[in-house]
């Protein structure tokens, strides 16, 4: 069978999402003080509140449309706008006579290169305006110059997005900064282009995707492969008219009555392109396989990039020097310390159903031998038929128990309904089947997620592992309490070991640890090689509309 064309990605093993050789991140740039947003104060000296006030043309002019803009209360950037100008008296800052200076030339030339950082260059271009009045003229660009600064500054650093529209259970909130500030950081700089690229992300797994993205725009030769359509899985001896496109894909050259039968020759080359690929050769043609065959193409490849890097956009600008990091579309955790991963281990995350949130927040404790509450979403809908059958022996059986106002009570002594059951407070004692296992760890949060110890390890040998009800489980939970424990005066791994069978117990960590549940379906080695994963809650369809792309 003749050696089909390989797409210029890949998809396992994928290079490690976490950043390995970023240094700390360094913190958005900030001018000096500066007074509350609209109290007309600059170091304790009211400002100038009357236009005519001020002699020079350009000032006065500047002053006066800053005044008018900044009285919509609502208009947060207008008034940051007025206060970096107010700062300085209304001096203008980016233009001389009716023309750009060289620092501001600088800074929109570097503004025209966005697409770099993965951002829409054409948001931030300045048109020369076409006022016949030269002070108009001239008050207009300089005001529409800060603008666009001020506007990629907010883009590069929080995206273009805001992650909760995108997803509501995207509950990241990016850091923006200032307008006034920005403008102010950027007059005094002495290379504007490099105090510009200080607002996108410091990670290192933006910067690979920033290279990546170049990678592909640099392939001017690239010929895009005909796309392979979405659908249902495709086996051993189905139909279906996606398959003539497999075959000319992959070149099956083998001639057959029907070729839109999925039969052995079909199987074998789609077993080799996933073997080729890294993936599970398993001969089944499913969404990864086609995510992969269809990553082949400059549109999707660009697309999903540019997804990518908008969601690290979301993402804290320090996730701290050492810190959790959940990679969900990659089933796996990992504890960084200093900027290097020092722990990974499997995990299994919410099933597309019931889908992992995607937020930042500090483990604090780990609690041995937990009860496990039962979500009321989980007793009303999975619990409650086999409750009303039998109620004790429903609970004997799981190891529950069932509490009313503090008191554990006979299940029986309960009138099962869905009133009663959102009343009363179900729990799974500690011990063998415990659905938490032996430990959990604690961020307490909006969603009520965090991550625990399962009985069901046979789920971890599966390569696509999203089958929880959100919260993550993880593979190895005594090895990563002693990694998570590191430096603990009195607790590590063995000690909890030991306290497992008894009671409840709560062991708080020393300090904090940042954790981070996070979604990259597109990650690059550092010479910028692409390696592409499944998207299990569709998150790339959402960040792709969102974006316009």
């Amino acid at each position: 069978m003749p050696a089909a064309r390989q797409p210029v990605v890949t998809a396992l093993p994928p290079p490690p999402v976490f950043p390995q050789t970023a240094p700390p991140a360094p913190p958005l740039p900030v001018a000096a003080p500066r007074p509350a947003p609209g109290d007309g104060l600059v170091a304790g000296r009211k400002l100038p509140p009357v236009a005519s006030q001020l002699a020079d043309p350009l000032r006065s002019r500047l002053a006066f449309e800053l005044a008018i803009a900044a009285a919509d209360p609502k208009d947060a950037t207008a008034t940051a706008l007025r206060d970096f100008y107010a700062g300085r008296e209304f001096a203008p800052a980016w233009v001389e006579g009716n023309r750009p200076t060289d620092r501001a030339r600088a800074g929109l030339a570097r503004l025209a290169r966005a697409g770099e950082d993965g951002l829409d260059a054409t948001r931030y271009a300045v048109a020369m305006p076409a006022a016949a009045d030269p002070t108009a003229r001239a008050a207009t660009l300089e005001l529409a110059i800060s603008q666009s600064f001020a506007l990629y500054a907010r883009e590069a650093s929080a995206g273009r997005t805001r992650p909760a529209t995108v997803w509501a259970l995207a509950t990241l909130k990016p850091e923006a900064p200032e307008a006034d500030d920005v403008l102010a950081t950027l007059a005094q700089s002495r290379d504007i282009a490099a105090a510009l690229d200080t607002y996108n992300p410091p990670h290192e797994g933006y910067r690979r995707l920033k290279r990546a993205l170049a990678v592909i725009a640099a392939d001017k030769a690239a010929v895009d492969p005909e796309p392979v359509p979405t659908g249902p899985a495709l086996k051993l001896g189905m139909r279906d008219p996606r398959v003539e496109v497999i075959r000319r894909r992959l070149a099956v050259g083998v001639v057959t009555a029907d070729p839109t039968l999925y039969d052995a020759d079909v199987r074998a080359a789609v077993m080799d392109f996933q073997k080729a690929q890294g993936l599970t050769d398993d001969g089944i043609l499913g969404a990864l396989t086609v995510r992969v065959l269809n990553g082949g193409r400059k549109k999707d490849r660009t697309a999903l990039v540019l997804a990518n890097m908008e969601r690290w956009r979301w993402m804290p600008r320090d996730l701290g020097r050492d810190h959790v990091f959940v990679d969900v579309p990659g089933y796996e955790l990992a504890i960084v310390r200093d900027g290097l991963p020092r722990f990974r281990t499997r995990v299994v995350v919410g099933a597309p159903t019931t889908p992992t949130p995607l937020f930042s927040d500090e483990i604090e404790f780990i609690v041995v031998n937990p009860f496990w509450n039962v979500p009321v979403s989980i007793a009303s809908k999975e619990m409650l038929p086999s409750i009303q059958q039998n109620p004790d022996g429903y609970f004997a059986r799981r190891n529950y128990e069932v509490v009313v106002d503090g008191r554990v009570v006979p299940p029986s002594s309960v009138s099962w309904n869905e009133s009663t059951i959102r009343r009363v407070r179900i729990r799974q004692r500690p011990g063998d089947g415990n659905a938490l296992g032996n430990l959990k760890f604690m961020f307490p949060n909006e969603h009520a997620v965090y991550l625990h110890d399962t009985p069901s390890k046979a789920l971890f040998d599966k390569p696509v592992r999203a089958f929880s009800h959100g919260c993550v489980r993880v593979e190895n939970p005594l090895a990563f309490a002693d990694a998570l424990l590191e430096g603990h005066s009195k607790w590590n791994g063995e000690r909890l070991r030991k306290m497992i069978g008894g009671r409840e117990a709560r062991v708080d960590l020393t300090e904090p640890m940042p954790v981070h549940l996070a979604y990259f379906t597109a990650v690059a080695t550092s010479d910028g090689t692409l390696a592409l994963r499944g998207d299990p809650y569709g998150l790339d369809t959402r960040t792709i509309r969102a974006l316009g792309l």
